[in-house]
């Protein structure tokens, strides 16, 4: 523990014993008392000492008492959450949980870039910007993209043989309209679905796709998906 004593010629001040000293945040300093702000002033205890000064048993008594009490306190009171600890391993759990659905999702399906799809398209002069017709058929609402890492990626199960989108793409995106985001709209097609007989929407739009159309509806309408 540090003391600090004040100068014979300061007879203001006067030899600060600080609690935060004991508990190792502040150091102990000579103060005088109109140093104390007047909304601190509670914080404060003056204690006159006896002539035959037993200061060095005293601080030796509190500091004793103050580090019983600290350590009662810390086993009985709840601890209080760290808000930074607490944010961190949040957002780790967040992007654990999105790495996960990431790999989920491209695991379930094929997903291709505008110019993989350019590749797939018979006949396709559009050979100086590959990436042209994906993003016309995703603007006009052919098709969908979800966007991973800054760029589109394309559901190959959206396509037919030659690679153009099927044409019960366009009703069912119309029938999504803004209920889903990309992201929750590709969990739902490659998800088994209880209207299909727990099969998957995306397996099923090039054989079934009145089906799918059947099960979108009921999605929208607020029937149970089991």
């Amino acid at each position: 523990m540090k003391m600090r004593r004040a100068s014979r010629q300061d007879h203001r001040r006067f030899t600060l014993f600080s609690v935060d000293e004991v508990m190792n945040t502040l150091p102990a300093t000579a103060i005088a008392l109109e140093d104390i702000p007047c909304d601190e002033a509670s914080e404060y205890l003056v204690v006159r000492l006896p002539r035959n000064s037993v200061l060095p048993e005293l601080l030796i008594a509190v500091e004793s008492a103050v580090a019983t009490l600290a350590g009662l306190k810390a086993r009985t009171a709840p601890a209080l959450p760290d808000s930074a600890a607490d944010h961190t391993a949040f957002a780790a759990r967040n992007i654990a949980r999105r790495e996960q659905l990431r790999q989920t999702l491209f695991s379930g399906g094929e997903w291709l870039t505008a110019r993989e799809i350019s590749g797939l398209r018979r006949g396709n002069a559009a050979t100086r910007n590959p990436a042209a017709q994906a993003n016309r058929w995703k603007k006009a609402g052919k098709i969908f993209a979800i966007t991973e890492a800054g760029r589109d990626y394309f559901p190959a199960w959206a396509l037919d043989a030659g690679g153009e989108p099927l044409p019960v793409m366009k009703t069912l995106l119309e029938r999504f309209a803004d209920t889903k985001s990309p992201w929750t709209l590709a969990f739902w097609f490659q998800a088994p679905n209880s209207w299909l007989d727990d099969k998957r929407p995306c397996d099923l739009l090039a054989s079934r796709p009145a089906a799918v159309l059947k099960a979108a509806e009921a999605e929208t309408e607020g029937a149970i998906n089991g």
